[in-house]
């Protein structure tokens, strides 16, 4: 996790090599939607951000404790060299991790 100068966490973030294309996709965490209601039980609002050469977008969506539990499922699963899904409540896009053993790099879908 990488935490920026503004508060805001970079859950995930994937880019392409330096020089390359310049895709990324990133999920970012801003901030609880509700501060004041006790830690772990309120949500959190993000975004998943997308950028390419000609566009660069975002998504809002909202976290929940348990989205961040399932996270740390999947990164269990991409560490044991296998394909992960996550955020597959249909609330949010889904986020699939194809896992590519022979080049020792990941391929995203949502």
């Amino acid at each position: 996790m990488d935490h920026s100068t503004d508060g805001v966490i970079n859950l995930i973030h994937l880019a392409d090599s330096p020089g390359t294309s310049g895709h990324s996709v990133s999920v970012r965490v801003l901030g609880r939607s509700q501060p004041g209601i006790l830690t772990g039980h309120d949500l959190l609002d993000g975004e998943i951000a997308i950028t390419t050469e000609s566009v660069t977008s975002t998504f809002p969506v909202t976290l929940l404790p348990g989205d961040l539990e399932d996270w740390e499922d999947a990164l269990a699963t991409l560490k044991s060299g296998r394909s992960a899904t996550w955020l597959t409540s249909r609330r949010t896009p889904s986020m699939k991790f194809k896992a590519e053993r022979e080049r020792r790099s990941w391929g995203v879908r949502t």
